[in-house]
């Protein structure tokens, strides 16, 4: 959001929304698509009319009364890449925004993916972003008097990156031009572990933000530690995939639940946590979200393809049918009753699967918080650096005898393989990326790097 003009969202529209929301979240699963597909024809009539990029791109599409939208015409169109929209530049922007949508802003974004891009957002957009941030905390019941720390990426703020970190005197803008809060804070995930841990200590908030595996490494630490964080209500996690193993850590260090957020910077919200369950639900009234196969079909449930989603209310930077990089499991209908597609969990990106030598590939679950009584680690980096190689490296509590590297090497090759060498190296840290993020497993062959 253009921090400077947090009062451009009107209050009133937010919860005009959100109002939406409590009843659509209800809707049997027909209706919520036949909304979708108007909002979504409505996007492309948009786009076709005021991009440069889309004029041409969609000039054969044939939607329109004659020929309405569908989820079959849907996957006619193209898929948007990254790559796409560092070609297109300006010309993927809208030339004529609806006054209605107000202002305008600049998103930029690298992800993890190293293609940055930048697009462009509206106030409208932004004030539903504003709606969907507010149904999550209702969702979990937030108590808003509570203080809230998130230990993320500041990059701006000099001194969330010391170990006194920053505060404010609530939860900002999406939050409090609604509801009256408690102060928060926040700190750099730059800052070492340890005196996270040690400003955690201090503050005492209620909720806590940050990403799965920086959780699951505070949580191991209070365990080593023997300490708790007996004002923590429920942990909060974005940015990278959460794993059942981090939930149990913190169920284990502090005795809460994990509460995990789907988003991108450049799409807003794409799933939240159902309430009451570990499934994600898609957040289908500001979303067109497709889990595709191989094939470009839709997934059943069960099946994991890949993300293609279309933002329905950025008219600045029309995305259609974009892919965003992440693959996902489908789920079966919400046993809750909502009509909103279920997402059983987030898996990763490409190059978080692991390649066989026979050219097939498995998403593998490791990660310093599944090694449980193997050895004792800090942290814990696989890297399958060659077809046939794959090199663990760890940052370990205490040196590691001969019986513990074997130990080791045997858990690896049980989880991975035995067509694969272990190379175990020692390492001092192991470095996040330059937003923050972190992968437990990489494959330089998948990826290419």
């Amino acid at each position: 959001m253009n921090q400077s003009e947090p009062h451009l969202l009107k209050s009133a529209h937010v919860r005009e929304w959100l109002r939406t929301l409590d009843e659509s979240q209800w809707w049997p699963a027909d209706r919520l698509l036949a909304w979708q597909m108007a909002r979504f024809s409505a996007l492309l009539a948009h786009a076709a009319a005021t991009s440069r990029f889309y004029r041409r791109r969609l000039s054969t599409t044939r939607v329109g009364p004659k020929h309405p939208l569908t989820p079959e015409r849907v996957r006619d169109l193209p898929i948007l890449t990254r790559s796409d929209i560092q070609d297109a530049g300006d010309r993927l922007n809208s030339t004529n925004l609806p006054k209605a949508h107000g202002w305008t802003d600049a998103v930029r974004t690298s992800g993890s993916t190293g293609k940055p891009i930048t697009v462009r957002t509206s106030q409208w957009a932004q004030t539903i972003w504003a709606a969907f941030s507010m149904r999550d905390h209702l969702w979990h019941n937030r108590d808003f008097s509570l203080r809230h720390a998130a230990i993320a990426y500041f990059p701006t703020s000099p001194k969330a990156r010391t170990p006194e970190g920053n505060s404010e005197p609530d939860w900002g803008s999406l939050v409090t031009f609604m509801r009256k809060t408690g102060p928060s804070f926040y700190m750099d995930s730059i800052v070492p572990v340890d005196k996270q841990l040690d400003w955690l200590r201090r503050i005492r908030p209620g909720y806590l933000m940050t990403y799965p595996t920086n959780l699951a490494a505070l949580a191991a630490l209070s365990l080593e530690r023997g300490e708790t964080l007996d004002s923590l209500v429920h942990a909060r996690t974005k940015g990278e995939t959460l794993g059942p193993d981090q939930r149990a850590l913190a169920r284990e260090a502090w005795g809460v639940e994990v509460c995990d957020t789907y988003s991108a910077q450049e799409v807003g919200y794409m799933a939240l946590q159902a309430p009451g369950a570990e499934h994600s639900l898609v957040q289908s009234e500001a979303v067109y979200l497709e889990v595709l196969d191989e094939a470009g079909e839709p997934c059943a449930p069960g099946e994991i393809g890949r993300v293609v989603v279309t933002p329905l209310h950025n008219f600045a930077t029309p995305l259609i049918r974009y892919e965003v990089g992440d693959y996902a499991e489908v789920g079966p209908p919400a046993p809750c009753g909502r009509g909103l597609p279920v997402l059983t969990r987030i898996v990763g990106r490409v190059r978080n699967m692991l390649i066989k030598p026979d050219g097939s590939r498995i998403w593998p679950e490791i990660g310093s918080d599944s090694m449980g009584g193997v050895v004792p680690v800090r942290q814990l980096q696989i890297v399958q650096t060659e077809l046939r190689r794959i090199e663990a490296r760890i940052v370990p509590r205490q040196p590691f005898t001969f019986e513990q590297q074997l130990a080791l090497t045997a858990h690896l090759t049980k989880k991975l393989g035995k067509e694969f060498r272990i190379v175990i190296r020692y390492v001092d840290e192991i470095e996040r990326s330059p937003t923050g993020k972190y992968e437990d497993f990489r494959s330089e062959v998948a990826s290419g790097s």
